[in-house]
């Protein structure tokens, strides 16, 4: 639980950010070639770039905690018994 509110604290810094810049560019004052633009998009691609790895590590999670869980199931044999019957001439000499 508390990495999820690390991830959550980290996912809202960034997106403040870029909100932030976007109001700014919105108002119409400044381009978006400048150093406004350059933060709005630096935000977004921290943004993108920090779901990726987050994404990845949950991938990585998961799959880690699959093997484990299918690495540790008992496992269960199965062995058929099929009785064998005497063959004709195991027969001719038991009777």
């Amino acid at each position: 639980m508390e990495r999820l509110g690390h991830v959550a604290h980290d996912i809202r810094d960034l997106l403040d950010t870029a909100v932030f810049a976007f109001d700014a560019l919105r108002k119409g004052n400044i381009g978006i070639n400048g150093t406004t633009g350059g933060v709005l998009g630096r935000s977004l691609t921290g943004l993108r770039e920090f779901v990726d790895s987050t994404l990845t590590d949950v991938r990585v999670d998961a799959n880690l905690q699959r093997h484990v869980r299918l690495s540790t199931m008992p496992t269960t044999e199965h062995r058929f018994f099929r009785p064998r019957l005497p063959s004709a001439d195991e027969s001719a000499v038991a009777g």
